[in-house]
């Protein structure tokens, strides 16, 4: 079988050869089945690769001859006169260099190209050794996530990120694990970004922007008795939250307390709370004394 060209046989009826496929027996059980001619010629240059036969050759209505084996199938076509063989990704052409292998999504310059598949060079010295087509890398992961987000003024929060297929990893320029975690507290709205460079040289950019919302302050400040007779004492309360410190006539004190005061004159007493944004606030009581009767 004279080699002329070679096209689009892999278009060919596929469903129904994997249907006789179907029905076959296992290679290791085919009975009376044989490679002749062209598929012969081809099987005892790549016996490992193409395998035992599962069927006999078989024609189809438009003359052509097909034959399934263990790892894929014969084909000559009556219009162009060539054998081949597929594994299903890479296919072997028996053409005017030689066997030749390439992808099926490829085409040799004295294949027929309708479809205009990017075309690869010819062995046109002869017949060249067949060698594997690796198949192509697996796609790079890349995951990028926080545990909370927005968070509130003072809190922290957790960026984790996950990557596999990839050359190198970095956190706002700094190289990192390919997986790893880190722990930020930001105080006002952060954008972090996770560059990642590919095996192909190229790199994939993924940003997440940790919003930091203010709380609500509780700011409460009172007293047990505003008016008290002179010798008598009264206690102040406080409950305050959302905040960073809390002063009591300048004395840091804790965000919820009391503290007895015994005046012996009208005395005005200040709580002053500095706030998570920097700012400070500010309450006041006064207790009143009565001079006794």
């Amino acid at each position: 079988m004279k080699v002329l060209s070679y096209a689009r046989w892999l278009l060919l009826p596929l469903a129904a050869a994997l249907m006789m496929l179907a029905y076959a027996p296992p290679a290791s059980y085919a009975q009376g089945c044989e490679y002749k001619l062209g598929f012969a010629d081809i099987y005892n240059q790549i016996p490992q690769i193409v395998g035992p036969c599962v069927t006999n050759e078989m024609y189809d209505a438009q003359g052509n001859s097909n034959q399934m084996t263990a790892n894929g199938m014969m084909q000559w076509r009556k219009a162009d006169n060539f054998t081949a063989f597929t594994d299903g990704y890479r296919s072997w052409v028996n053409g005017p260099c030689g066997l030749e292998m390439r992808l099926n999504s490829q085409r040799f310059p004295w294949e027929a190209n309708p479809d205009g598949l990017p075309v690869v060079p010819s062995a046109c010295g002869g017949a060249q050794p067949v060698q594997p087509i690796a198949p192509p890398p697996p796609a790079p992961v890349i995951q990028f996530s926080v545990d909370q987000n927005p968070i509130n003024q003072g809190q922290c929060t957790t960026l984790r990120w996950y990557t596999q297929n990839i050359d190198s990893v970095y956190l706002n320029g700094e190289g990192v694990a390919g997986e790893g975690s880190r722990e930020v507290c930001p105080t006002q709205e952060t954008t972090y970004t996770l560059d990642v460079k590919l095996q192909d040289g190229t790199t994939q950019t993924q940003q997440i922007t940790v919003r930091v919302v203010a709380p609500d302050v509780i700011i409460e400040f009172w007293a047990d008795d505003y008016s008290v007779m002179k010798g008598q004492c009264t206690t102040l309360r406080w409950n305050v939250a959302n905040i960073q410190a809390v002063y009591l006539d300048g004395e840091g004190v804790t965000g919820q307390g009391s503290k007895q005061v015994c005046p012996d004159k009208e005395t005005t007493y200040t709580l002053e709370v500095h706030k998570l944004d920097g700012n400070t606030e500010t309450r006041q009581v006064t207790i009143k004394v009565a001079e006794p009767k």
